[in-house]
């Protein structure tokens, strides 16, 4: 795991070994030819978020008071998108959470150890807990669209990008098993992931620390009073 630098003639000329991996299979390779390889080691937080669980694993981290690295004291430099401000509700509660512009959180909501992502309005009266909305694109230029509904109630959601939930929406908060799970989504059309040539629409943890995390794909819409 790591940033690899190469040079373009040297990278052309080992991109076809078999297997393709950089760690397992190129890099060994140029070592055998003699190729010179140099190594930096990185003294600061380094995380490999190249499997789902642990992205999600990260994320959630980050929100809680000993989070591993503080995002506040580090550079981060990204391309602002004009957008409205934050708006939270009457009575509405949410702790240690992290969140993006142009937020709109109802009335009597309530929001712990989550990342909500730009433009995403909560309805009045949910209840969002351990989980992930990485917000609305640019592809929606209506800021009044609702992402959760009104009396939700979810936990251990991993939200892509333009995922919708209506009103009265539970999710994580159950206590239906994994199959049972996938068949709740299923019977509202939605397709279980089971392979990398079969993404799907969602897919549930199966086992470890975020058993039963549901991860639903970019511009999933969930209908109102689903249970999964």
């Amino acid at each position: 795991m790591g940033i690899y630098f190469s040079s373009i003639p040297t990278l052309d000329e080992y991109l076809d070994t078999p297997g393709n991996d950089f760690g397992k299979d190129i890099i060994p390779k140029m070592k055998e030819d003699g190729k010179v390889i140099m190594s930096y080691i990185y003294k600061g937080s380094w995380y490999d978020v190249g499997k789902i669980n642990d992205l999600i694993s990260l994320q959630l981290d980050l929100t809680r008071s000993n989070a591993p690295a503080d995002i506040m004291d580090a550079l981060v430099i990204t391309k602002e998108r004009q957008t409205r401000a934050n708006i939270i509700g009457e009575n509405a509660v949410a702790t240690t959470s992290i969140f993006g512009d142009g937020i709109r959180i109802g009335q009597n909501a309530y929001i712990n150890g989550c990342i909500i992502g730009r433009d995403i309005s909560v309805g009045e009266g949910s209840r969002l807990e351990s989980s992930i909305f990485n917000g609305n694109s640019w592809r929606h230029n209506d800021y009044n669209q609702i992402t959760v509904g009104k009396n939700c109630n979810v936990q251990k959601l991993y939200a892509d990008e333009d995922v919708t939930l209506g009103d009265n929406v539970k999710i994580g908060v159950s206590n239906l098993s994994i199959d049972e799970k996938i068949k709740a989504y299923t019977q509202i059309g939605l397709t279980h992931f089971n392979s990398e040539a079969s993404p799907g629409d969602f897919y549930i943890v199966p086992n470890g620390e975020l058993e039963g995390f549901v991860v639903l794909r970019s511009g999933i819409a969930i209908p109102n009073g689903f249970v999964g």
